[in-house]
């Protein structure tokens, strides 16, 4: 007798379907007929074409996102889809049935492409991108083409009339439900010492690198250099390997999955002083103020996203 998991609150329970057959998938023997392996439903590749690792990266992650596949593969974002913006949402719904429904080892993506290549030209060169940008505009397609809106008061409760009570329209989709949260930022005015709080949402948490932090022995790819060449790198700040940098004639680049992301959440958390040009108006004083800045994360949402910022300015 199996014991079944509990089903969530909300209406991603097909999650634990799908963790399940790719438990199943990876626990399974794999028999080999007539020298092919079977196809196992998501395990499936993206043709590159040219220069689009960046665009295939993106795709694999999203198309392993449990609700996000039972959303498009179940046909629920058909009755979301705006008709005046539904090309980039339908033609990733051909890229995920392809990817889980599918008998290719491998498939094109090139519908997809096209469609939001025709919004934004540049990711129809043949010239790599930035993955984290594709991301966003990726996202934010998507959100356009099955958001819905709703309306709600800004004050449910308290003395302000009804007749006053300001209608806000919101906007919802599966992305918004999947993916954004929501910063607050306590501001604290240096001189009188009033708090102001202010919130902001977001979809990715771009997390700096500690720019003290230096490149242990495990974060560098090491081939080729020798040990003369290792112990210089060592001394590097992590923030420059990230682009890489030649050193004593070979190419040294950082391994992100090595780099402690505990550190890179404490640089972001801790407080920060706004000074110079970055001081803020004091309602209190009336004037321009030095003040301390600090954000926590008051709604985390379903699937969080980091971006290394891997550029200092």
């Amino acid at each position: 007798m199996t014991s079944q998991r509990p089903s969530p609150a909300d209406d991603f329970g097909i999650y634990y379907v799908l963790a399940e057959c790719a438990d199943h998938c990876h626990t399974s023997p794999v028999h080999k007929a007539g020298g092919n392996q079977p196809h196992c439903q998501g395990v499936t590749g993206l043709r590159n074409l040219g220069n689009t690792c960046y665009m295939n990266a993106i795709l694999q992650c999203l198309c392993s996102i449990s609700p996000l596949v039972e959303y498009f593969l179940s046909g629920k974002y058909i009755t979301a889809l705006q008709k005046d913006c539904s090309k980039v949402a339908t033609a990733f719904a051909y890229v995920m049935t392809d990817m889980w429904l599918g008998d290719s080892d491998c498939v094109s993506p090139e519908i997809f492409r096209s469609a939001l290549g025709n919004l934004y030209p540049a990711f129809m060169k043949k010239t790599q991108q930035d993955a984290q940008e594709f991301l966003i505009y990726v996202l934010n397609e998507l959100h356009e083409s099955l958001k819905k809106y709703h309306r709600r008061r800004s004050c449910e409760t308290g003395s302000i009339p009804r007749c006053c009570r300001k209608a806000i329209a919101s906007e919802t989709s599966i992305v918004t439900r999947l993916f954004e949260g929501q910063l607050n930022y306590s501001i604290m005015c240096l001189k009188c010492e009033n708090c102001t709080y202010r919130n902001e949402v977001f979809t990715v948490l771009p997390l700096p690198i500690p720019s003290e932090y230096k490149c242990s022995l495990q974060l560098v790819t090491w081939h080729g250099l020798d040990l003369r060449a290792r112990r210089e790198a060592a001394r590097v700040p992590v923030t420059e390997l990230f682009r890489g940098r030649s050193m004593n004639g070979v190419w040294v680049a950082v391994d992100p999955a090595f780099l402690p992301q505990q550190d890179c959440l404490q640089c972001f958390f801790q407080q920060d002083t706004l000074t110079w040009n970055n001081q803020i108006h004091c309602s209190f004083c009336e004037t321009k103020q030095e003040a301390a800045v600090r954000a926590s994360i008051s709604k985390a949402p379903k699937i969080m996203i980091f971006h290394l910022k891997r550029y200092a300015f």
